[in-house]
């Protein structure tokens, strides 16, 4: 992997590293766990609507 595609994703993670911590702010991990579980749960219902969806455009 090029140096610059290495920093790149270096540059990436900390700044969603930050993010999460922004989100999570004083929360602990009891509470934050919802949050994340939310997050998950709404990638999940995502990736299956955008699934189903070009089912249904391969149908036609």
């Amino acid at each position: 992997m090029p140096n610059t595609e290495q920093q790149f994703l270096k540059e990436l993670d900390d700044k969603l590293w930050k993010a999460a911590d922004k989100l999570r702010s004083n929360l602990d991990a009891a509470n934050y766990k919802h949050v994340v579980l939310g997050l998950i749960f709404l990638k999940y219902v995502s990736d299956a609507f955008e699934e189903r969806q070009d089912a249904l455009q391969r149908w036609k």
